[in-house]
């Protein structure tokens, strides 16, 4: 997944908005989405928290990237 914020990637604003994001589309508790690894990089590795049938067919209908 592609994502882009706007917050500046100072005193982890632009992970936490990140995760914000994320738990917004895949219809999670902010608490249940987490980076795993990559927290300083612009690459990250997320782990989310919950239905795992749900989540994939949230991700399943959003656009592929070409």
């Amino acid at each position: 997944v592609l994502a882009r914020v706007r917050a500046v990637p100072a005193k982890g604003a632009a992970n936490s908005a990140l995760l914000a994001v994320l738990a917004r589309a895949l219809n999670v508790p902010k608490r249940s989405v987490t980076i795993a690894s990559g927290g300083g990089s612009r690459v990250k590795r997320i782990q989310i928290a919950g239905d795992g049938e749900s989540i994939s067919g949230i991700i399943d209908q959003w656009p592929k990237l070409s």
